[in-house]
């Protein structure tokens, strides 16, 4: 599964680094935005990769060493390692679902208080608060 991505990365390298594209500017620009943001997966991917092989080692020094201090901090770093792998999988199944790309665009939300005085200039100032936050 994550050796499409890698793949798919690598061929966007090399179309990135072809002569011919760099006169077409629309075409660079999406080339270089696809490929940031396959890097960022890759990157958080090869950081898994590293993790589950930390994983893997100290299970390995949990069963063949004889030091009960090494073996005690073999067990209390593999329960951050295994914490650590679940987020990254979680972030990485997250960055992998396909995104609406609505999302990255910007709106304008005007928000004015009508007639009635005071209690609406509250509640507008109220759903201003509330937009802020939540944006």
């Amino acid at each position: 599964m994550y050796s499409d991505l890698k793949q798919k990365l690598k061929l966007l390298e090399t179309d990135l680094n072809d002569s011919a594209n760099f006169s077409d500017t629309a075409k660079m620009t999406k080339l270089n935005k696809e490929y940031s943001d396959l890097k960022y997966i890759a990157d958080l991917i090869a950081e898994l990769e590293k993790t589950e092989n930390d994983i893997a080692g100290n299970k390995e020094i949990m069963k063949t060493e004889k030091d009960a201090e090494l073996k005690t901090m073999a067990e209390e770093e593999l329960k951050n390692l295994l914490k650590k792998q679940t987020e990254l999988a979680a972030q990485i199944e997250e960055e992998l679902h396909p995104k609406n790309p609505l999302d990255k665009k910007n709106a304008i939300v005007e928000i004015r208080a009508g007639t009635g005085g005071d209690e609406s200039a509250l509640f507008a100032a109220q759903l201003y608060g509330m937009y802020a936050k939540y944006a």
